[in-house]
C-alpha cells in the first residue's frame, strides 16, 4: 500500500511541477511582454521627435540661415542623424524582442491547455488524506522519518532538473554570444583592411554584410540570455535556504550592454568595444554556469546522502 502510494505522489508531484513551472513563467512573459511594449513605445516617440529635428533643419529660419553661415549647420544635421540612426536601431530590436515574446507566450498558453491538469490539485489533496490515514495507521515514527526524506528527496530531484536544464541554456547562449563575436572579430578584420590597406568597395561592403551578420547573432544571443534569466528564476524559486544562483547584477550589465551594442558599432564604428563588452558577458555566463555545476554536484552528493538514509529506513520496517 505505502509503495503504491509514493509511486502516485511521484507522478502527480511530476505533473504539479510542470504545470506550477510553466504559470510562473506565464507571470514572467507577461511581465517582459509589458515592459518590452513600453519600451517600443518610448523608442518611437525618440525617433518621431529625432526624425522632426532633422526636418526642422531642412526648412528656412533665421535660426537655420545664422547656422548655415558660421558653418554649425552641418554638424549639427550630423549629429541629428546619428540620434535619429541610433534610435531606429534602439526600436528595430525592441520590436523583435516582443515578437520573440509574444511567440514564446502564445506556445506556452498552448502547453497549459494540457487537458491532464484538470482537476491535478483535487487528486493531490485525495492521495495526501490516504497517506495521512496510513501514517496514522502506522504509529511508529519510522513512519513519519521515511515520509519526511522522500520529501527531501522529491525537492533535490525537482531542484536538479532545473539546474541541468538552466546548465544546457546558459551553454546555448555561451555559444550564441561566440557566434557573435567571430563575426565582429571578421567585421573588425575588414574594417583595418578598408582603412589602412585601401579594401575598396568590397571590403566595405563585406564589412558591412559581416556587421549584419552579428546584428542577427547578438539578437539571438539577446533572447536566449533571456530565456536563460527565466531558468535560473526557476532555480530560485525552488532552491533552499543557502542555495540561491546570483543573477542580478550580471543580467542588469547585460541589458545596458544590448540595449547600446547596435548603435555602439553602426552610428559610432567603435566595433572594439562592443567586443570588449561581449567578451564581459561571456565571462559572466561562464562563470554562472561554473556556479550552476557545482551546485550541481552538491545536489548530487545530497541526494545520495539521501538515498541511504532511506534504504536503512525501509530495511527496518515492514511496508505493505
Amino acid at each position: 500500500m505505502w509503495n503504491q502510494l509514493v509511486e502516485e505522489q511521484l507522478l502527480l508531484q511530476s505533473e504539479i511541477a510542470a504545470r506550477n513551472k510553466l504559470i510562473r513563467r506565464k507571470e514572467i512573459l507577461e511581465e517582459k511582454l509589458h515592459s518590452q511594449k513600453r519600451k517600443k513605445e518610448h523608442l518611437y516617440q525618440l525617433l518621431t521627435r529625432e526624425q522632426q529635428d532633422i526636418h526642422d533643419l531642412d526648412h528656412f529660419s533665421f535660426i537655420n540661415l545664422f547656422r548655415e553661415v558660421t558653418g554649425k549647420k552641418e554638424e549639427i544635421r550630423e549629429k541629428e542623424l546619428a540620434q535619429a540612426a541610433e534610435a531606429e536601431i534602439k526600436l528595430n530590436e525592441a520590436e523583435k524582442l516582443f515578437h520573440n515574446f509574444q511567440a514564446d507566450y502564445e506556445e506556452l498558453m498552448q502547453k497549459l491547455q494540457n487537458p491532464r491538469w484538470i482537476g491535478l490539485d483535487q487528486e493531490w489533496e485525495l492521495l495526501m488524506e490516504k497517506k495521512e490515514n496510513w501514517l496514522r495507521s502506522y504509529s511508529h515514527i519510522q513512519s513519519q522519518q521515511l515520509d519526511s526524506l522522500q520529501r527531501i528527496q522529491r525537492e533535490l530531484d525537482s531542484l536538479l532538473v532545473e539546474i541541468n536544464e538552466a546548465l544546457e541554456a546558459g551553454k546555448k547562449v555561451n555559444l550564441k554570444l561566440k557566434k557573435a563575436y567571430s563575426h565582429m572579430q571578421s567585421a573588425k578584420d575588414l574594417s583595418t583592411w578598408d582603412t589602412f590597406l585601401g579594401g575598396g568597395l568590397i571590403a566595405t561592403a563585406m564589412k558591412h554584410s559581416k556587421l549584419d551578420d552579428s546584428e542577427d547573432a547578438i539578437h539571438t544571443a539577446q533572447l536566449e540570455l533571456q530565456r536563460f534569466e527565466t531558468e535560473l528564476q526557476d532555480i530560485n524559486d525552488l532552491a533552499a535556504d543557502g542555495l540561491t544562483i546570483e543573477r542580478g547584477a550580471f543580467l542588469t550589465f547585460a541589458d545596458y550592454f544590448f540595449d547600446d551594442l547596435f548603435s555602439e558599432w553602426t552610428v559610432h564604428s567603435s566595433i572594439s568595444k562592443t567586443m570588449d563588452n561581449l567578451q564581459n558577458v561571456i565571462g559572466s555566463v561562464e562563470k554562472t554556469c561554473a556556479e550552476l555545476t557545482e551546485q550541481s554536484e552538491k545536489i548530487a552528493n545530497q541526494q545520495t546522502k539521501v538515498s541511504g538514509e532511506m534504504d536503512s529506513l525501509i530495511q527496518g520496517m515492514e511496508l505493505y
